[in-house]
């Protein structure tokens, strides 16, 4: 019997793709179609379940939104982009990493080479964004910062799922979350794990993944991919900082962030604690200007490429 995991919309919509998703890859039967609207970080998990579920009839819509991701402007749609979220990463984790898995099982190599491609971007911003330890520090949508004022203010603060995953593909598994098979913000790592074991079994559509899965490590600036926002990532002798130029088309944005390695405390982050969830972004705000960076520059500033 099929499962049917309906659309809906915010929270509900992110669950239902990412059961959809666990479903799927367990081998149970799901309907599950294209999307037709939502965040960029729905369509993400959407397409991984609608390819899933229908692999020739989701492929061009799958396509068409990876190209749009690795050519226009990262983990994005239509005007709406997502890029650095640290609230709702675990549902862009989710797709991308189900999309890889489902092409390799479909042997679709144009699939896979687009999802790689994305998984290499992800990596590349993530790691050039972390300290020596393994902290990802970096701006983008949808900030998480709140304060005792404005406690519903920001959404959920997913940092040490993005900062374990990031650990994982870099071969430092550690002590995998308890609730790892039942907690759908950990779908993305979970499906890693269903991969890991699938090669290590011997399973001939496994195979190619432990070579990706090490090609994704490696990732770095030349793997970056583009934003309409203009990030530049800047490291220090004594720690980095990252910035916009500006967030059009994010919602309640982090304009930068900074971090002194020896100081865990000096981690802070360009967003206004008072904003609702549907704050805009635009350009940066006189109240938040951008901080020094830790130290002396090293090397040059790495600018994400700009495409419309």
């Amino acid at each position: 019997m099929a499962h049917n995991h309906p659309p809906a919309h915010g929270q509900q919509t992110n669950r239902a793709a990412l059961q959809s998703i666990r479903d799927l890859v367990a081998g149970k039967q799901v309907q599950a179609g294209p999307p037709t609207r939502g965040t960029p970080n729905q369509f993400m998990a959407l397409w991984a379940a609608a390819y899933a579920t229908n692999p020739n009839g989701a492929r061009g819509g799958v396509l068409a939104f990876l190209d749009q991701q690795l050519n226009t402007s990262f983990w994005s749609r239509a005007d709406s982009e997502e890029l650095g979220t640290g609230s709702h990463c675990a549902i862009f984790y989710g797709g991308q990493d189900g999309l890889v898995l489902f092409a390799l099982r479909n042997n679709d190599k144009a699939v896979l080479d687009k999802a790689v491609a994305v998984e290499k971007a992800c990596m590349a911003l993530e790691s050039l964004c972390a300290t020596p330890k393994g902290n990802v520090v970096m701006p983008g949508a949808r900030c998480w910062v709140a304060n005792s004022s404005t406690p519903q203010g920001g959404d959920a603060d997913q940092r040490k799922i993005r900062d374990r995953r990031r650990l994982y593909l870099l071969g430092k598994p550690g002590n995998l979350p308890q609730n790892l098979d039942t907690a759908l913000d950990w779908t993305g790592l979970w499906v890693l794990t269903h991969l890991d074991a699938a090669a290590q079994k011997g399973e001939a559509w496994a195979k190619p993944w432990p070579g990706i899965k090490k090609e994704i490590a490696a990732a770095g600036a030349e793997s970056l991919p583009p934003s309409r926002n203009g990030l530049t990532i800047e490291q220090g002798t004594h720690g980095h900082r990252a910035y916009f130029a500006n967030c059009n088309g994010m919602l309640r944005p982090a304009y930068w962030a900074v971090i002194t390695y020896d100081d865990p405390g000096s981690e802070s982050y360009g967003c206004d604690p008072a904003w609702p969830k549907t704050e805009p972004g635009g350009a940066l705000p006189a109240n938040l200007p951008l901080p020094a960076l830790p130290g002396q520059l090293k090397g040059h500033p790495i600018r994400l490429p700009e495409a419309v």
